[in-house]
């Protein structure tokens, strides 16, 4: 049996020995995994900030183009304002021909009047 006994423990140590470098390897292996692992992290909080960053710039995105919504109503209220403008000023170039030919008028009225006042006056002299 001692036999037996010194046989299993020279092939426990042949197995150990020709099984250390698989060991290695596992260990290595292991290590690698751990160091994948930390740099799996590492990425995982930049995504998360990158996907922060991401719905902020669609935050802004959205507000810029409420922003421009409410512009362009503005300028087109204005535009519409500006409309209106111009067709007062048209009409107050009308008003301003009219009243310069009422000033014409009264002008003439006046003179025929004045004539016609001193016609009268001859008239009651006579």
């Amino acid at each position: 049996m001692a036999v037996d006994r010194e046989m299993l423990e020279a092939i426990g140590q042949l197995m150990d020995t020709k099984l250390e470098p698989v060991y290695q390897r596992m260990d290595s292996m292991q290590n690698e995994m751990k160091t994948m692992q930390g740099e799996m992290k590492t990425m995982q909080g930049e995504i998360a900030g990158i996907k922060q960053k991401q719905e902020e710039q669609i935050q802004y995105a959205r507000e810029t183009r409420i922003l421009l919504e409410d512009t362009n109503r503005k300028i087109q209220t204005l535009a519409e304002g500006h409309g209106d403008t111009v067709s007062r000023l048209r009409k107050l170039d009308c008003m301003e021909k009219t009243l310069s030919d009422v000033k014409s008028d009264v002008e003439v009225i006046k003179t025929v009047v004045s004539w016609h006042s001193e016609d009268i006056q001859q008239l009651k002299k006579a």
